[in-house]
This record gives C-alpha cells, structure tokens and sequence, in this order.
C-alpha cells in the first residue's frame, strides 16, 4: 500500500525553488497534504489496463508514485569470509515522483516540474544497527528522473535500472553503508486491489493505481565498515501512484510483505481510523509463482499489537509484535529490531520482520518488512 505520507512529508520540508529544508512540518499538515485535491492532476478512478514494461516508466500525469524495493539478505555462503559468513541484513530503497503544480524558477536549464525524492536504509541484523540515507533533486540537468519502461529510475547516485528486461539492479550509497544489488524476477505481477485499482478512502479518486512483484532472487554487496560482504536473499517490488488518498478520518497504516518458506507471498495492510479502528479497504494478497491466490478485506479481527517500542529519538510507540489471524491460519510477526525507525524530515518505522505460524494447516515461518506510519 505504502507511502505516500512519506513523499509528502519530505516535500513539506524543502523549497522548491531552491531544494532547500525550511522548517519541519508536523504529521498533521503531511496527512492534510495527502487529502488535497489538485484539479490539475489526473486521478485513480477507473479500472486501467496495465502494460509492462511501460507501467513500470513514470506517470507524470499524476500528482505522486514511487518505486519501492525491500528484501531479506544473508551473507553468501560461497564468497563471504569466516568473519561475514552468517551475517542477516534487511534493505529498502525508495524512489518518489511528486509533480509541481507550480513552476517557480522562470524557465532555464534548472526549470523542472518535478520533485525527486530517495530513501535508503540497512538493517543489520547480527549486529542490531540501523542506517538510513536519503536525496532530493528537482529533475531538471539530469539529477533525478525516470526513463522510459523504467530502464532507469535515479535520484542523483541512487539508481533502480533495467525493470525493462529480466535483471533489476539497484544501487545506493553514502558515508555509511552502500548496496549494490541484482535482482532477478521469481514470480509474476501481482495487480492489488481490483485489478490495480486500489481503494484507500471511500471517496471516489480516493485510490491508486498498484502492482507489484512479490518475490525476486537478490544477489550482490553490501559496503559497511570498510568491508564488501557478499550477500543473497529474496526482494519484493511494490509500484503506486495516484493524486489524493485518504479520508479525513484515516491517521496511518500498517504494512506487512512476508515470504513465506513455502514459495507464497502475502501482503496485509491495515488503514487506521484516527480512533485506532482499522478502516475500510483495509486489505491482503497471498500469491504464489504462478498469481494471485486470494484476496480479502481485513478487519480489526484480522490484526492485533501485542508488543510496543517508544522511540526515544521521537517519543512515537511503534507496534514492533503483530499476530495476523485470517482465515488460513495464524502467524506471528516480530520486528528484527525495535529501532528500525526514520526519525529524519518525517517519522515513519520501516523494517525487517521475522514471522512463524500456520496456514492451511501446515507450519510456516519467514522474513518480510512491515511500514508503520502515523504513529
């Protein structure tokens, strides 16, 4: 489902003339941001017939989209030192498009109508550390933009490439920590909500448009600590955009991607009422490497909170415990660590989660990412 509050908050922190930060914007005015309607913009109302590799190239038409890629990483057995070997990471990279209804630079080389954004974080599991990163640019002298069929999608040194052909790389760096990885497709597009048409407020145009690609093989580097650590794993695509989503009523949402060892894929998000309720068009996908094998509303019998995390960089409480009960079986999901949290321009936890359970009778267990906002 994911982020749109994310792209916005980091919007309300910059100058578009300049990409400069002015002063830090509260979770409210983001939310009110992501309730606005830009006439200008065109906006998810209909069923759309998607088509690949073109869906996966920008849509400028539309107010906001983003490319987002998570995945659970081990050191390679085959290429990592005694030292590395048994090493777990979890990653995310982010890419987001937000048109300017307003061009406020009077034209020139430096003249753009869109605002870019990246996010890049690691979790190093064996180690409990966290590290984020993040850019902007305007897309104008080639800092940030998006070529066609998705061949190449960057921000300033930040680049997913090749979502035209069969081997995805993505690659992102900073003082910190750096990864460069290949991806190679393991199963087919998954079109969520009805056919890609994603609900998220009862308005009509409160939706997005949204695929993804559940499961991919990962393979590549990570940098940290002075040291390359070769490193495999599994990674999951997620792909939206749309011009306006939530109701006045919706705070936030919980997000689940879990692999299951089984080969399936779930995916289960829960939109927040600002009472804590959870919100219509509330939902979840289970897939598999030939399609989609179910999809439900959830509910508030769906997804309960056991355990909490207050971060003391922000004072937010995170849910770091969730147990999923549908209607296959029941699983339980723990965060990897508690301080997976964004506490920079926004504050958002994304991280690594580890699950176990049953579903269709059988025992089960996993990695995945959960996204919570709006806490």
């Amino acid at each position: 489902m994911n982020t749109w509050m994310k792209l916005l908050l980091l919007v309300t922190t910059v100058v578009i003339a300049g990409c400069e930060v002015e002063d830090r914007q509260d979770n409210a005015s983001a939310l009110d941001l992501l309730r606005v309607d830009e006439g200008s913009f065109a906006k998810a109302i209909d069923k759309r017939s998607f088509s690949f590799p073109a869906d996966h190239g920008a849509h400028p038409e539309f107010r906001s989209e983003w490319w987002y890629l998570t995945g659970n990483l081990v050191a390679d057995a085959d290429r990592a030192t005694t030292r590395e070997s048994g090493r777990s990471f979890g990653f995310q990279i982010t890419l987001f498009r937000f048109a300017l209804p307003v061009a406020r630079d009077g034209g020139g080389p430096w003249h753009a109508d869109q605002l870019w954004v990246a996010q890049f974080a690691l979790t190093d599991i064996t180690r409990q550390r966290f590290f984020t990163g993040d850019r902007s640019a305007r897309q104008a002298v080639g800092l940030a933009g998006a070529q066609e069929n998705g061949s190449r999608i960057w921000v300033e040194d930040v680049v997913i490439e090749g979502l035209d052909g069969e081997r995805i790389r993505i690659v992102a760096r900073n003082t910190a920590f750096g990864l460069d990885l290949a991806l190679e497709t393991m199963t087919p597009i998954v079109l969520n909500g009805d056919g890609g048409l994603s609900q998220k407020g009862s308005a009509k145009g409160n939706a997005s448009y949204y695929y993804a690609i559940p499961r991919l093989r990962a393979s590549g580097s990570i940098q940290m600590d002075g040291e390359h650590i070769p490193v495999t794993g599994a990674a999951w695509l997620d792909r939206e955009w749309s011009t306006s989503a939530l109701d006045d009523n919706q705070e936030g949402w919980d997000w689940f991607a879990l692999h299951l060892d089984d080969g399936r894929n779930l995916m289960v998000y829960r939109l927040r009422n600002i009472d804590g309720s959870t919100a219509n068009h509330s939902s979840l996908t289970l897939s598999d490497g030939s399609g989609v094998i179910e999809k439900k509303d959830v509910s508030d019998a769906n997804m309960h909170p056991r355990e909490y995390w207050t971060s003391p960089a922000t004072g937010s409480r995170y849910p770091v415990r969730w147990t999923l009960n549908l209607e296959r079986g029941k699983l339980d999901v723990r965060a990897v660590m508690n301080n997976q949290e964004h506490p920079e321009f926004l504050r958002y936890w994304e991280g690594a989660v580890t699950f176990s359970g049953s579903l269709d009778g059988h025992a089960v267990n996993g990695t995945g990412y959960l996204e919570m906002t709006g806490y």
